[in-house]
């Protein structure tokens, strides 16, 4: 796959990227948290990497 994030990347997604896919209009707000808190943990590993 050659279209992959670098840790830098990763770490700069905004933590609503739910709402700016669109995704709010068509999953549950449950899922909307459980994504929004792995999209933090991934973020944060990211920030980790790239400092």
């Amino acid at each position: 796959m050659t279209d992959q994030l670098d840790a830098a990347q990763v770490a700069a997604l905004p933590p609503d990227l739910a709402h700016h896919l669109g995704l709010d209009a068509a999953i549950s707000p449950l899922r909307l948290r459980a994504m929004s808190g792995l999209l933090a943990r991934v973020t944060r590993a990211a920030a980790a990497v790239h400092d």
